[in-house]
């Protein structure tokens, strides 16, 4: 399904089920590989959403 939705919203580039970087096994779950900071994971969030301020 290309679009979801009757009005075909959502149709962004999103990939679903992806996974990025990598978390450590044992506390603290911090990430170890390719950590991405709140700001960018909120940018990219809002650039998929076309939201700019």
């Amino acid at each position: 399904m290309k679009h979801y939705g009757l009005h075909r919203h959502f149709t962004g580039g999103l990939k679903k089920g992806f996974i990025y970087g990598k978390t450590a096994d044992e506390r603290p779950l911090v990430a170890v590989e390719n950590p991405v900071s709140a700001e960018d994971l909120h940018a990219t969030i809002f650039t998929a959403m076309d939201i700019f301020t």
